[in-house]
């Protein structure tokens, strides 16, 4: 069956690797501040939101200039489901527990061999 082109922006991560999502939120050309913010990493199998996983992260990278991320170890992408193609969703929880869903993309697990051949 042929894939077709996903509208949404598209994260590949190859089994048994570390994988790490970096993040930096911006409003109107400048940085945002996310200083006490959560920032939820979901995953889910479909656009229904069947969740998956769900990562919560508190203390980010940069809080002033918006920057936070998320790591995946080799554990945490077999969890997932291993290969294949999962929905990530990153939403906003400020501090007044308002939540603002800032992204949707495609995030896909692929094999090692996958990779090695298309570099060559």
């Amino acid at each position: 069956m042929p894939t077709l082109p996903s509208p949404f922006p598209v994260f590949v991560a190859y089994m048994g690797d570390t994988v790490c999502i970096p993040v930096t939120f911006v409003t109107d050309d400048s940085t945002e501040d996310i200083t006490g913010y959560t920032i939820s990493f979901v995953f889910s199998g479909s656009r229904a939101k069947e969740l998956l996983l769900q990562v919560d992260v508190t203390v980010h990278d940069d809080a002033e200039t918006g920057r936070t991320s998320l790591t995946l170890d080799p554990v945490d992408l077999i969890d997932l489901g291993g290969i294949g193609s999962y929905w990530l969703t990153i939403i906003e929880v400020n501090e007044d527990d308002e939540e603002v869903t800032r992204a949707m993309l495609l995030f896909k697990i692929e094999s090692r061999i996958q990779r090695e051949i298309s570099s060559t």
